[in-house]
C-alpha cells in the first residue's frame, strides 16, 4: 500500500507527482499542467479589474487601493488552497477514500481562481475550459477600452462597470456548472453506499 503522507506531499511539490506515484499517471499529467497554468496565470474576478496603471494611482484613490490589496489577499489564497486541494487529493487516493464534494467550496474556489473550482472536483476539462472562457474575455475588456499612458478615469470607469458585469455573468455559469458537477459527483457516491453520512469518506469500488 503507498503511503497516503508521501502522496500528498509529494503532490504539493510537485502537482500530479503523488498521483504519478499512485500509478494514476493521466489524472498526474493533467493536473500538473492545469495546477502550473492556474498558479501562473489564473485570477479571480477581481483580479481582472486591476489595471496597469492602477499601482499609479493607488496614493489618491481609496478604491485603487482596497482592489490592489484584496488581489493580493486572493494570490495568497489562492496558494494556500492549491497545497490543500493537491495534498487532500492524492492522500485520499492513497488511502483509497473518496471525499464527497461541497458545492460551496467548488464555487468560492472559482472565484478565487478562474477554474481551481473544477480541480477540487477533478474535472480536467471543465477547469482548463473555465479558465480560457474566463481570461479570454474579461482580458479582452480589460484591454479594449484604454492603453498603459491614458489617465482619462471615464474609460476606467466604463471599463470597471464592463468588466464587473461581465465577470459577473461569467463567474455566475461557472458557479452554477461547478455545483451541478458537485452534486453529480456526490449523487453517484451516494447510489454506491447508501446510509453514508452527507460529509463521510466513503471506499472506492474496486
Amino acid at each position: 500500500m503507498k503511503n497516503p503522507i508521501l502522496a500528498g506531499v509529494l503532490n504539493v511539490i510537485v502537482p500530479g507527482a503523488g498521483m504519478a506515484y499512485l500509478g494514476k499517471w493521466k489524472d498526474g499529467l493533467a493536473l500538473f499542467f492545469i495546477a502550473l497554468i492556474l498558479m501562473l496565470f489564473g485570477k479571480s474576478v477581481i483580479g481582472y479589474l486591476g489595471y496597469p496603471y492602477l499601482e499609479e494611482v493607488e496614493a489618491t484613490s481609496v478604491f485603487a487601493s482596497v482592489l490592489i490589496f484584496t488581489i493580493r489577499i486572493l494570490q495568497g489564497v489562492k496558494i494556500v488552497c492549491m497545497v490543500w486541494i493537491l495534498f487532500i487529493m492524492a492522500y485520499h487516493e492513497a488511502n483509497g477514500m473518496t471525499l464527497r464534494k461541497n458545492p460551496a467550496i467548488a464555487v468560492t474556489l472559482n472565484f478565487i481562481s478562474a477554474g481551481l473550482g473544477f480541480v477540487y472536483l477533478q474535472r480536467w476539462l471543465l477547469s482548463i475550459g473555465a479558465f480560457l472562457w474566463i481570461t479570454f474575455f474579461l482580458g479582452l475588456i480589460s484591454n479594449a477600452y484604454m492603453t498603459v499612458g491614458e489617465k482619462d478615469m471615464l474609460p476606467f470607469w466604463v471599463k470597471f462597470l464592463v468588466s464587473l458585469l461581465l465577470g459577473a455573468y461569467l463567474y455566475w455559469d461557472t458557479s452554477v456548472t461547478a455545483c451541478r458537477e458537485a452534486k453529480k459527483i456526490n449523487k453517484g457516491y451516494e447510489t454506491k453506499a447508501e446510509g453514508i453520512e452527507p460529509q463521510a469518506l466513503t471506499p472506492q469500488s474496486s
